[in-house]
């Protein structure tokens, strides 16, 4: 398992803001954003490829032999053969996934998208999730994406979590509000 530190972080952000540059010049954000999906896919898949992609006795050439036949004949696009190169080229194919996690959020801004986190006790109906998209997307004006989480340990209510910013609507809380105000711990 590799490091996962704050140097990892910025190697992270520069490869994903590079490959985001070049796919905007060539304006093929989307067409990229699919690659790079269907890459961590073969990644998810593939136990070999991931210890074939780690392994230093494995060769820069042999890695990416490996990667063309693993995937098919799925043709990628140019700016992402490249992508996928230089990673090579630098040691860098361990690192795909963190990078394609930045490159998303890259995407999602330049498409006015929004991911929201959606904590409660128990799963949301469809018809709640809809409601709670509807608010936040009337409220931010974007393209609301929400994950929820089901924390049983939550009385009821729920938390939101939209970038550093949390909205906490849940029941532990306003307990927890109540007992501060009555002075008791």
């Amino acid at each position: 398992m590799r490091y996962q530190g704050p140097e990892t972080e910025i190697l992270h952000e520069r490869y994903a803001t590079a490959l985001f540059d070049i796919a905007q010049e060539a304006g093929k954000i989307d067409e990229v954003w699919e690659n790079l999906q269907f890459f961590n896919e073969l990644l998810k898949e593939s136990a070999d490829l991931r210890k074939i992609l780690a392994h230093p006795g494995v060769s820069r050439e042999e890695k990416l032999k490996a990667l063309k036949i693993i995937s098919g004949k799925r043709d990628f696009c140019g700016e992402f053969r490249g992508f996928i190169q230089v990673l090579a080229k630098n040691d860098r194919l361990g690192f795909a996934h963190g990078i394609s996690l930045r490159y998303r959020d890259f995407y999602d801004k330049s498409k006015q998208r929004l991911k929201v986190f959606v904590k409660t006790a128990v799963s949301l109906s469809k018809e709640q999730t809809e409601r709670i998209k509807g608010a936040l997307k009337h409220q931010l004006k974007k393209d609301i994406m929400v994950e929820e989480i089901v924390d049983p340990r939550l009385i009821g209510g729920l938390d939101i979590r939209i970038g550093d910013m949390v909205y906490n609507r849940s029941l532990d809380k306003r307990l927890k509000l109540l007992k501060e105000g009555l002075g008791t711990k």
